[in-house]
């Protein structure tokens, strides 16, 4: 009877920082209690566009943004959804 949890990716290296945060939360409302979200190639400054959209009651920061060693302006996070937006 164990569960598994999902990890969903999305890459947001293309995307304008309003077009990248729209499409974290909508990927982010997606997901079911305890999967995890992946989110790559966006910069600093979307991440904590994005982060500042969910309550902090509803996700777990599981990786700390890091840098990409192919772009290093560019990085990537892990939050797991612990609750409801």
């Amino acid at each position: 009877m164990g569960s598994s949890s999902m990890n969903i990716q999305i890459d947001l290296g293309s995307e304008m920082a309003p077009v990248s945060t729209l499409l974290a939360i909508k990927a982010f409302r997606e997901i079911q209690l305890g999967e995890t979200l992946v989110i790559k190639n966006c910069n600093p400054e979307t991440i904590q566009m994005i982060l500042r959209f969910f309550p902090e009651s509803s996700y777990e920061l599981l990786a700390e943004p890091t840098m990409r060693s192919v772009n290093p302006l560019m990085y990537q996070v892990m939050i797991r959804k612990t609750g409801d937006l």
